[in-house]
């Protein structure tokens, strides 16, 4: 079992009741999330320990959240006590040709204001067999941005391997402003994980080849250009609201491996990128090889759609059996 320690903010989600719109509902469901947090959770469900480093207020709300983390298993002494308020964002689930829309309100929150003094990073990162970020912390706050870059240098100068997925939000920054700080973060990631369409909109590394072809280049590209030595780019295939397709890029370093298409219904919008970054982390760090972890991150993500919330919660088996049979339907007796 190894130790995952990941850096983000965890969120307070309200959503909308079944597939209500924002103007139809008098009430509002209540997760929590956060897409640091999801990868926690995702390894935990995948065997190993993780701990989450972040902030949240001091009040009964930051106190629910930390207990709601917690119950997953996650280790939440790294979340330190401070601020006013606790991240929030708001949820409205779409159906077939009507997409999914969010709402943030992160501004001025605990996490955000947190000066970067205030981590404590060679104690934070103390026994910790693997560190995992994301782009969203640096769109939030310079003193995100500055926190999140000292945690990767720091994490490099321990020996700890460190896994980014680039998470571009349009709703946080523009895309000028965000290439410009990630570029800086980049050359101190050892495992990159991001979108096509991202590695091109936030990057500028585009192909001019078509499917699996087209990715595999601008996976290396990734690698050769910010001397990352993996990459992963996950794939979503029909692109409508309900009905989808996952599949996977995995660039190692030296080979590109193929993960096959795997169908899946959309019960849950939210959290599949995270399950998938999750079960990657712990597929690699349980010694398994390239081509079979980017498969388990793959069955997971598609897993983790049926499961409402942001959570990953599902067990190991179930990625497995998933994996051996993805259109496999029926009750378990």
């Amino acid at each position: 079992m190894a130790r995952l320690v990941t850096f983000g903010e965890l969120l307070l989600r309200l959503s909308c009741p079944g597939h209500r719109r924002f103007t139809q509902i008098d009430s509002l469901e209540v997760h929590f999330a956060g897409a640091e947090a999801n990868v926690a959770v995702a390894a935990i469900a995948c065997g190993h320990e993780a701990a989450v480093v972040g902030a949240l207020p001091p009040n009964g709300i930051g106190e629910l959240a930390r207990r709601h983390l917690a119950m997953w298993g996650v280790d939440t002494t790294a979340l330190l006590a401070r601020g006013e308020r606790i991240g929030v964002y708001y949820l409205e689930a779409g159906t077939l040709q009507r997409p999914a829309e969010i709402i943030y309100d992160r501004a001025g929150s605990a996490f955000a204001t947190t000066p970067p003094a205030a981590y404590d990073w060679p104690a934070l990162l103390r026994g910790a067999d693997w560190f995992h970020t994301s782009g969203i912390n640096p769109g939030l706050s310079p003193a995100c941005a500055e926190a999140t870059l000292t945690a990767l240098r720091t994490a490099r100068d321990l020996g700890i391997p460190v896994s980014f997925d680039l998470n571009y939000r349009k709703k946080l920054w523009d895309l000028p402003t965000a290439r410009t700080a990630l570029e800086k973060l980049l050359p101190h990631v050892d495992l990159l994980i991001a979108g096509r369409g991202q590695l091109a909109d936030v990057l500028g590394l585009t192909s001019p080849h078509e499917d699996f072809a087209g990715v595999e280049d601008v996976a290396q590209q990734a690698a050769r250009t910010f001397g990352i030595p993996r990459v992963c780019v996950p794939r979503r295939g029909s692109g409508e609201a309900t009905l989808e397709t996952r599949a996977a890029v995995f660039f190692d370093g030296t080979t590109c491996h193929r993960t096959a298409w795997m169908p899946f219904e959309m019960i849950e919008p939210l959290g599949g990128g995270d399950a998938f970054a999750g079960a990657l982390i712990a597929a690699l760090l349980a010694g398994e090889t390239p081509a079979r972890a980017a498969a388990l991150a793959v069955a997971a993500a598609c897993v983790k759609h049926s499961i409402p919330g942001d959570f990953f919660k599902a067990r190991p088996h179930e990625i497995e059996a998933f994996l051996a049979a993805p259109s496999h339907r029926g009750v378990q007796r």
